[in-house]
């Protein structure tokens, strides 16, 4: 018996249809799992886009030119917010109504986040980046 045969919808800690967010329905009292799926699955867009924004729609740009340490700062935090978001909904708390705990999770994750946006900059590429070598004439 998994936790969604007994419940069999998407609120946690509440019945479904309850009080919710205009046009999307998330419940603004109980623990929801719509959002951190939401979410989640949302960072496909989100990391496309930024590679996008990053390389360009050259065909002659690479990969390689992106510092992958800043990705992988800003792709830590997502994670780790979408696990908050999923543990969070499970304890049927709505993520419009967060305790302190997990307000500290999210304040943590940001930090993350941003430090990867920090590392994403071009003032950060060049230190980051081993091939930049300075060449001797």
């Amino acid at each position: 018996q998994g936790i969604m045969q007994v419940n069999g919808g998407h609120s946690f800690g509440a019945p479904d249809g309850g009080v919710g967010v205009i046009f999307l329905g998330w419940s603004t009292v109980a623990g929801d799992m719509r959002v951190p799926h939401f979410f989640g699955m949302h960072a496909i867009q989100f990391f496309s886009i930024l590679s996008i924004f990053k390389l360009g729609l050259k065909p002659e740009t690479s990969i390689e030119k992106i510092n992958r340490t800043g990705l992988r700062f800003m792709a830590m935090a997502w994670f780790a917010i979408s696990i908050l978001m999923t543990i969070q909904a499970l304890n049927g708390e709505s993520i419009f109504r967060t305790s302190q705990n997990f307000l500290i999770g999210y304040i943590i994750s940001g930090i993350i986040g941003i430090i990867g946006m920090v590392l994403n900059t071009q003032k950060f590429n060049f230190f980051l980046n081993s091939n930049n070598k300075t060449k001797v004439a």
